[in-house]
């Protein structure tokens, strides 16, 4: 995993992807609100460009995936990464 950390409020949960001492540098999560929180039943942070999470619904599961790309002001070498 890539990192990856959790921030519990009262009211809401932030899941990010990205590392603590890089926030807002090309992360990716979800915020999650109220008694949707109890549903959770796992969070991945594949890389700080991707992640995704599995919510407990009524009927099923949902696996909700976050990606985030280069834009095209990126250097050549970081979208060829990706």
């Amino acid at each position: 995993m890539a990192g990856g950390w959790i921030i519990w409020k009262k009211y809401f949960s932030l899941y990010s992807s990205g590392t603590k001492d890089q926030i807002q540098q090309a992360d990716t999560g979800f915020i999650l609100l109220g008694g949707i929180i109890d549903n959770i039943i796992g969070f991945e942070a594949i890389n700080e460009r991707l992640c995704k999470i599995r919510i407990k619904s009524k009927y099923d599961n949902l696996t909700l995936i976050n990606m985030y790309a280069p834009t095209e002001d990126k250097a050549d070498a970081e979208k060829e990464k990706f």
